[in-house]
């Protein structure tokens, strides 16, 4: 993987309806500072915050049971996720594949490349 790459994946979690906003918001800093003094800095920033966010499959399920989810999401929307995310993990899979999660991960597996 390019650095060039990591910044599409960064471009696909600020697009991704799934991100919340602080990482919303490490994401646009990090790609703001590309090429300055403070791209370190935001990169490391960056990889905090993904390692908070990004969500792995357990997680996602936990979540979907937590009742102040169920009321944002809807009940509905919080059993589809919730019924994806045991089929994922019935599957093997261990990692959210939701948008913001997916680029999130690959950018996590491969950190070295912006730190």
């Amino acid at each position: 993987m390019t650095k060039e790459e990591i910044v599409v994946l960064a471009k696909e979690i600020i697009a991704a309806q799934s991100c919340c906003p602080e990482l919303k918001a490490a994401t646009q800093n990090w790609l703001d500072a590309i090429g300055t003094d403070k791209e370190k800095a935001a990169a490391e920033n960056l990889i905090a915050e993904l390692k908070v966010d990004v969500m792995t499959v357990d997680q996602v399920i936990a979540a979907m049971e937590i009742d102040a989810v169920i009321a944002h999401l809807g009940s509905e929307l919080a059993g589809i996720i919730k019924a994806h995310a045991m089929e994922q993990k019935k599957n093997g899979e261990t990692e959210c594949d939701c948008p913001a999660c997916a680029a999130g991960w690959k950018i996590l597996h491969n950190k070295e490349i912006i730190l």
